[in-house]
């Protein structure tokens, strides 16, 4: 999409969720405030979710001095991303609701081609956009973006042919009326999904009107984990909220991937007992050339076409990384920002220091 840039009047309301973001927050901030899309046509309301460092400390100045910037406290009672992102709907005066998460970053003409894209493609009821890993030149960090980008491509794929099977909450778009006729529309009886599970749910009456938004001026840009363990506890927590799904789409895709990388795996455990050779090279090499297609795609529309060359050794790694998700991911809980959270119970956050 190319977006026109011409003046569309709808007042947008930028949502973020902010938790102990003292070390991310003024990236972004810096980032909304430069927007090209006119002052008195958009305003960023940031949610407090409790923070323990100096988050609020570095806020409050900011909306001092910028009208259309606001800080909101999620009240005593009430925790976790759901109840920041509901808490700032319920303040918010725009017709159409963006969020995305304090760690990110955003070019200055990001706002301008949401409402472009909204009105020329007829106003969809939900936009889901994309995000990027930020790069760095690190075989770790490398994983990361292929992994992560591999998700992106094949969540923009599905929503391309309108069958979305999952989006991100950083560069995520929606009516604000919407959120409105649906009585649990975030699913808050799972911490995690606060984008996946609404879209899920608008899929049941509105397929047709989810749409993806395939512009580099919309690009969200995100920090990857700096740790192995963040980045297994974020995949864990990405993966918890599965034992909700009960779309076709996404169970149908979950359970080719797991067949895929399960037989794979197998495979190389037939090498290492002698039982088979020839098996896993066949299904790997095949593997990579599928994966090699279409993440090439993916990879060139981000500018990232040098990853490719790190594909193959991430294949023989990623059976054994998805398979120990998939497990955990069901069965396991995990900590989140000083927090909690149960395999089973996942309404409140219990304090973990």
């Amino acid at each position: 999409f190319k977006p026109s840039f011409s003046s569309h009047n709808i007042f947008v309301s930028i949502i973020i969720p902010v938790r102990n973001e003292e070390n991310n927050i003024k990236g972004l901030l810096k980032d909304l405030v430069n927007q090209n899309y006119p002052n008195e046509l958009y305003e960023v309301i940031l949610v407090n979710d409790h923070s323990e460092d100096s988050t609020t400390r570095i806020i409050k100045p900011f909306c001092s001095n910028h009208s259309n910037f606001r800080l909101i406290q999620l009240k005593k009672n009430f925790y976790g991303k759901k109840e920041a992102i509901e808490a700032g709907i319920r303040n918010a005066r725009g017709e159409l609701i963006v969020t995305t998460d304090a760690d990110c970053r955003a070019g200055n003409k990001w706002i301008s081609a949401i409402a472009s894209y909204y009105f020329q493609s007829d106003k969809p009821k939900m936009i889901i956009g994309l995000v990027d890993i930020i790069s760095e030149d690190t075989v770790y960090n490398k994983f990361q973006q292929l992994e992560f980008l591999s998700l992106v491509g094949s969540g923009a794929g599905a929503a391309g042919i309108s069958h979305p099977v999952f989006c991100n909450g950083a560069n995520f778009i929606y009516e604000k009326e919407l959120f409105k006729k649906y009585k649990d529309p975030l699913k808050k009886i799972s911490i995690s999904g606060d984008d996946t599970l609404f879209m899920l749910n608008l899929k049941k009456d509105y397929r047709q009107e989810i749409k993806l938004l395939k512009s580099k001026e919309a690009i969200i840009y995100t920090k990857h984990q700096p740790t192995i363990r963040e980045f297994i506890r974020q995949r864990i927590r990405w993966t918890s909220k599965a034992k909700l799904y009960r779309d076709f789409d996404i169970i149908f895709a979950s359970i080719i991937v797991l067949i895929l990388n399960v037989s794979v795996l197998a495979s190389m455990i037939f090498v290492l007992t002698g039982s088979n050779y020839l098996l896993y090279p066949v299904l790997l090499c095949g593997k990579t050339l599928a994966d090699t297609i279409f993440m090439n795609s993916i990879l060139k529309f981000f500018n990232k076409k040098r990853l490719l060359r790190f594909l193959i050794l991430f294949q023989i790694i990623y059976p054994v990384y998805i398979l120990i998700i998939g497990i955990f991911g069901n069965i396991a809980g995990y900590n989140w920002k000083n927090r909690r959270s149960s395999s089973t119970r996942t309404r409140t956050w219990p304090a973990a220091k």
